[in-house]
């Protein structure tokens, strides 16, 4: 009987510490594998205060990834919105050219019929 108040109480910690905080059952469910070979989903095998440890390092683990990640995706947003600057920066430059070049040809054409006018 005291052995199943004891894996009631750790599936209880469970619930509270991963479900519940938002954590995935099947990551940790991985994290256990790995850190506990073939048994490592034998709650039998913890004490109380092992398992409070692994789920400890298990949301220390996940909080760091988490925070890698939206650090990644930060950094992905950013070196869009700098592709963005860049491509309206070459399409104003673009734009002034074309105006310097109109600008040109138009100058040209008026300095021409001055010209023509002068030799009628």
């Amino acid at each position: 009987m005291e052995g199943e108040d004891e894996i009631e109480i750790k599936q209880n910690y469970l619930r509270q510490e991963i479900i519940e905080k938002g954590y995935s059952p099947d990551e940790f469910a991985n994290y256990l594998e790995k850190i506990g070979g073939e048994n490592a989903s034998d709650l039998n095998s913890y004490s109380l205060e092992d398992l409070q440890k692994i789920v400890q390092n298990f949301k220390e683990s996940q909080d760091l990834a988490k925070q890698n990640e939206e650090k990644e995706e930060k950094e992905i947003k950013e070196e869009e919105k700098n592709i963005e600057i860049k491509k309206e920066e070459k399409l104003e430059k673009k734009e002034i050219k074309e105006k310097i070049l109109e600008k040109i040809i138009y100058e040209k054409k008026k300095k021409k019929k001055k010209f023509l006018h002068k030799m009628i």
